[in-house]
């Protein structure tokens, strides 16, 4: 998770911010309008409200709230509670079936479309099945987006086949 953590800081930013194109705040990546009861949030809120007396909605925030705010929050808690949200939101993603050199991408895309995530890797496994790369015994389902036991059977192959176990 730290890794992730570390590219989501580097792309996303770890301050609370507005990004032109959406209705509300967003930090750490995590945007307040689709996930409004997202603990984060929550704390943000507590912070504005009980420590700087803002009652205003977040998404009418302005430029110079958002800093005091920015100001006001732990940074410490805020890393927890990022961590904690994407433990949570990324559980389905099932990180720990990818090599460590595939997980900053099978987030990035799980991120943006589950379905074409899992369409994806089942095609590649497909794939390496026909290549007699992974074991053609699996007897890999169709493409359809949606992971089962021999989607992550064939995962496993095929990390056990990069890594000689």
């Amino acid at each position: 998770m730290t890794k992730i953590l570390e590219h989501i800081a580097k792309v996303e930013g770890k301050e609370i911010h507005y990004n032109s194109t959406e209705l509300d705040i967003t930090c750490w990546g995590i945007y307040k309008h689709a996930h409004p009861d997202a603990e984060i949030f929550k704390y943000i809120n507590k912070v504005a409200l009980g420590e700087l007396g803002i009652a205003t909605d977040s998404a009418d925030w302005t430029g110079f709230v958002i800093a005091r705010v920015n100001e006001s929050v732990d940074k410490d808690v805020m890393y927890a509670l990022a961590v904690e949200f994407y433990e949570e939101y990324l559980k389905d993603a099932k990180l720990e079936l990818f090599n460590d050199d595939c997980k900053i991408a099978v987030m990035s895309l799980y991120t943006n479309a589950p379905k074409l995530l899992w369409s994806s890797v089942q095609q590649a496994l497909i794939s390496l099945q026909k290549a007699g790369k992974i074991d053609k015994e699996l007897a890999m389902s169709t493409v359809d987006g949606f992971p089962g036991n021999k989607t992550y059977a064939g995962l496993q192959e095929a990390n056990n086949s990069v890594t000689g176990a």
